[in-house]
């Protein structure tokens, strides 16, 4: 039973992408906040394109969190490698120094989707239990 329901579920995700023909992308509005310059936030960026309602794409660096209000849903792209890497061994974490580029958490409303490291990157700035470890 559950492998049928698996078998059912991925038609249904992945069937109407494969199909051939001129179909309109979702009305789904969809901002990319990540490296947007750079050959993968590009690659992403004409990605969501195709399928949504593209908002844009803004650079994570400079993005100002109160621009996400005309977005249903924000595609944060973050790697382990765009934060510089401090060795600090205090209480506060190794990672401590980090900040979201999402602003703070209590004021974060909009759903999100996590690409790359954001969950990991995301969980010292806004004190996520299980964040490192």
């Amino acid at each position: 039973m559950r492998l049928a329901f698996s078998a059912a579920l991925a038609a249904v995700v992945l069937l109407p992408g494969l199909a051939e023909g001129g179909e309109k992308p979702s009305p789904l509005r969809v901002l990319y906040v990540g490296n947007a310059s750079s050959e993968r936030g590009r690659s992403y960026e004409n990605f969501l394109r195709e399928r949504f309602t593209l908002c844009g794409a803004v650079d994570r660096n400079s993005f100002d969190p109160t621009k996400a209000d005309e977005a249903d849903v924000v595609v944060l792209d973050w790697s382990q490698s765009d934060i510089e890497h401090k060795d600090t061994r205090d209480a506060a974490g190794f990672e401590s120094h980090v900040r979201s580029p999402l602003g703070d958490r209590d004021r974060w409303t909009r759903p999100t989707v996590l690409l790359g490291s954001a969950g990991h990157l995301l969980a010292a700035p806004w004190k996520v239990f299980g964040g490192s470890g």
